[in-house]
C-alpha cells in the first residue's frame, strides 16, 4: 500500500520533472523514459564536442558541485552518455541541479 499510494507517485512526478527540464536543458541529446528504473541514460554526444563523458562530469561537478555518472563506467556502449538519477533528489533540488547544469553547458 505505501508503496503503491506513495513512493510510486513521487518517483514518477520527479522522473516526469526532469524529462521536462531536459527537453529544455538538453533538447539535443537522446533518451528514452524509464519505465522502472530510478535514472536517465542520456546520450550527451552532442553536448561533448571538447570532451569526453568523464572530464563533463568530473568539470561539472568542479564548477557548479553537480554530480552525474559518466556513462563509461556502464559499459563500452556507456560512452557518450551521462547517467541522471532522480531517486534521491526532491523536485527542488532537480530543479537546482539542471539550472546548474545550463550554466555549465553555457560557459
Amino acid at each position: 500500500q505505501y508503496v503503491k499510494k506513495f513512493v510510486v507517485p513521487t518517483y514518477r512526478k520527479r522522473r516526469d520533472l526532469m524529462a521536462k527540464l531536459m527537453k529544455k536543458t538538453i533538447p539535443e541529446s537522446g533518451t528514452s523514459m524509464p519505465k522502472g528504473a530510478f535514472y536517465f541514460f542520456v546520450d550527451m554526444k552532442n553536448y561533448l564536442t571538447k570532451m569526453n563523458d568523464e572530464q563533463f562530469a568530473d568539470r561539472l561537478f568542479e564548477k557548479h558541485n553537480l554530480v552525474v555518472i559518466p556513462g563509461k563506467f556502464f559499459g563500452r556502449s556507456g560512452h557518450g552518455h551521462i547517467r541522471f538519477t532522480f531517486v534521491s533528489e526532491p523536485e527542488p533540488r532537480i530543479k537546482e541541479g539542471f539550472e546548474r547544469l545550463s550554466k555549465f553547458l553555457g560557459e
